[in-house]
């Protein structure tokens, strides 16, 4: 899950430094990734793994609502 894990220090960064339209897009790239990879193994892992994986997803997405909150982004 490097590529999860980089994508959501990347944003931590861009968020540190006021950029959240960049923190924005790697949270996203975070979470498609995230999402392909749980559905491309999830009949190869463990269940622990799969909730780990699952959690991850959630707090990925609960930092995208808190930076799309810091840029007034309503859906």
């Amino acid at each position: 899950m490097v590529a999860v894990d980089s994508g959501a220090v990347n944003a931590a960064d861009y968020a540190s430094k006021g950029n959240h339209k960049y923190a924005l897009i790697e949270i996203n790239e975070a979470i498609t990734y995230a999402n392909y990879a749980l559905e491309s193994c999830k009949d190869e892992i463990s269940s622990d793994e799969m909730h780990e994986l699952s959690k991850n997803i959630s707090s990925l997405k609960d930092t995208k609502m808190k930076i799309e909150k810091i840029m007034d982004i309503s859906h």
